[in-house]
């Protein structure tokens, strides 16, 4: 659960908006996990 670690504010709302847009917020943290890790790779 990497997305759990990283951003658990973000599975959480996920969690309880879950009839509403459970599959939009996933794509939404996997978008910011993706952002998160190409900005950690030009820090270095």
């Amino acid at each position: 659960m990497i997305l759990a670690d990283k951003f658990g504010h973000i599975v959480v709302e996920a969690q309880w908006n879950e009839k509403n847009g459970y599959k939009l917020l996933i794509v939404f943290a996997d978008i910011e996990f993706r952002l998160f890790s190409i900005l950690k790779a030009f820090r270095y």
